[in-house]
């Protein structure tokens, strides 16, 4: 049976609350599978024993900024 794995993205420190700081990951180590964060925060969590994928330069598309005011006008247009 192939090893199966878990890809979890923490872009910031709610999903470090709820993933690396809970018994998620030693729960999915028991039940065989691999788990790898892809680690936007500050916090290393290799001290931890937990494999990640360090971001380093995250950067937003130039547009992002563009539809989320765009989002926003519209959503406040419907109310």
């Amino acid at each position: 049976m192939k090893n199966k794995k878990i890809f979890i993205f923490l872009p910031d420190g709610i999903g470090l609350k709820n993933f690396a700081y809970t018994n998620f990951h030693k729960t999915g180590l028991e039940k065989g599978f691999d788990i790898i964060f892809w680690n936007n925060t500050l916090f290393e969590l290799t001290n931890l024993g937990i494999k990640e994928i360090k971001i380093e330069s995250a950067k937003a598309h130039p547009t992002t900024d563009l539809f989320k005011i765009v989002q926003i006008q519209i959503e406040l247009s419907q109310n």
